[in-house]
Parts: C-alpha cells; structure tokens; sequence
C-alpha cells in the first residue's frame, strides 16, 4: 500500500468521523423528522465508509456480508443512505409546500 492510499485513507476516515460527529450531535437538538431521517443517512454512510476501508485493508474480505451470490451487507449500506435522506428530503417539501 502507497502512501497516498494511507493518506486518502486517514482523510477519508477523518472527514467520515467529523460528519458523523456532528451528525450525532445535531440528533440531539432537533425534532424535526426530515433533518432525523438525513442525519441517520450520514451515518449509515459513514458505516459505509467504515465497511469499505476495512474491505480495501483486506480487514475483512470481499465475500464477507454475502447471501449466496448476493453481496447483502453492501448493497444494504449503499442504498439505505439514498433512501434515508431522500425520506428526510421528502417530509422536508411535504411539510414546506404552500396550499
């Protein structure tokens, strides 16, 4: 491994731990189910990021998380993010729109 993998590596895992921090403590100061569902995407997303480091530090292998032929573990960490904040997004508008 190359040091600027290691070095992409420590900033994305920096950058990862600094959003998820501050997601976590905007969780605690809203009530607003819109920006509950876009924060638990961020950290859905940051587990995503956790899980792929681990993959590419060969941690944890590639078969890892599958079911069968179906790599679970992956496909639910990409896509739970997307539907989370696109959730949030939408009780955003709903609640927002003018009759």
């Amino acid at each position: 491994m190359t040091t600027g993998t290691l070095l992409f590596i420590s900033l994305k895992l920096f950058f990862g731990f600094l959003i998820a921090f501050l997601a976590i403590l905007s969780w605690a100061k809203t009530r607003e189910g819109a920006w509950i569902f876009i924060i638990a995407g961020t950290l859905v997303r940051y587990l995503e990021l956790i899980y792929s480091i681990l993959i590419e530090l060969e941690i944890l292998t590639p078969e890892w998380g599958y079911a069968g032929n179906l790599p679970l573990v992956e496909i639910l960490l990409s896509l739970l993010p997307l539907a989370l904040m696109s959730v949030g997004f939408a009780i955003f508008l709903v609640k927002r729109r003018k009759y």
